[in-house]
Order: C-alpha cells, then structure tokens, then sequence
C-alpha cells in the first residue's frame, strides 16, 4: 500500500525525492527517541549514517571516506577515499603508530592523518 506523512510542525525534512517534492527522509525526536523514515533504502549511504550519526550526538571516529575497526584501547584505520581526516579519539590519550613504535601525540584528543586509498595503519591508544 501507499504511505504518506501527515504534516507536522515537529517533523524534521532532510531530503525531499527531486522529481516530485515529496518527503524522501524525515525525522522526528520524542521524549526518549528519535524517529526516522527512509522512502528508499538506496539512500543509506555511508555519508548518510555518518550524517544521522553526527545529528544525534553519538561519537563518531571521522567523516566517511576510511574504514575504522576498534576496541578499547586499539585503533586500524583503512583509507578508502584519499584524502585528510581529523581522527576523534574515544578518549584523551597517547597514540602510538604501531608500525614504527612512535607516538603520534600523548593527552590529545584527536589527530590528522594523510589517507590515500588502500593505505593502512595501526594505533595503540593508551
């Protein structure tokens, strides 16, 4: 069947479909959650969540374009799309690049790094 939305003043409109105007994603926060409609499951994107994520406040390592694997105090980062990244950490620490033992910076809370697609690294946060 048809699905649409009822106007409502608290809905949030992110995309609209460009061929007709209608709704393509929405959102809606309520007292405990927030709520999301997706027209058209192409649209989950990896910038998408990234996006969703951000807007939710929820930690977010960097913006889409690398691949990052975690847990507790190890980082491997996977560039996928080159480019700089600002690397958020979970937590203030020393960071040591693991394939050469040197410290990337202690008590920092976030660093750059210079990815090229294919490109790897290990860090130990500590």
């Amino acid at each position: 069947g048809r699905f649409s939305i009822l106007p409502d003043p608290a809905l949030n409109i992110h995309a609209r479909y460009q061929d007709n105007g209608n709704i393509a994603v929405a959102s809606k926060d309520f007292k405990d959650f927030r709520t999301v409609y997706i027209g058209n499951s192409g649209t989950l994107t990896p910038e998408f969540f990234n996006a969703l994520a951000g807007s939710a406040n929820v930690y977010t390592v960097s913006r889409n374009g690398i691949q990052i694997n975690m847990n507790g105090n190890f980082l491997s980062v996977h560039g996928t799309i080159p480019g700089k990244y600002r690397i958020q950490l979970p937590f203030v620490c020393e960071v040591v690049n693991l394939k050469d033992g040197f410290s990337v910076g202690k008590n920092i809370e976030f660093f750059d790094l210079d990815v090229s697609a294919g490109s790897s690294w290990w860090f130990l946060l500590k």
